[in-house]
């Protein structure tokens, strides 16, 4: 297989499980988690139901990595800073 189509395959792949995990955030916050279900996430993406299986082996884990996700990203602070610079630090970001 040549490089070319490898991007091409890796790019779908990224799409579908890109697809995916906006439905399952979208089914979660509007409904719930008992609206994570296999059919309810591929008919909101319009992925095939097989494909969710190809990213996560369960329900729990596609919604572990829909959290992941959601979650706002801290940086990190350097230790040596005092309590109140890393705060403030914390804060702004």
């Amino acid at each position: 297989m040549s490089a070319t189509q490898t991007d091409k395959i890796d790019a779908r792949v990224e799409r579908s499980r890109a697809k995916h995990l906006a439905a399952a955030t979208e089914l979660l916050v509007d409904h719930g988690p008992d609206a994570l279900t296999v059919v309810g996430v591929a008919e909101r993406s319009g992925v095939a139901k097989s494909t969710r299986y190809r990213h996560w082996p369960s329900r729990e884990a596609l919604m572990v990595d829909v959290l992941r996700e959601n979650m706002p990203r801290i940086p990190q602070f350097d230790a040596s800073l005092g309590f109140e610079q890393r705060l403030r630090g914390y804060l702004r970001a």
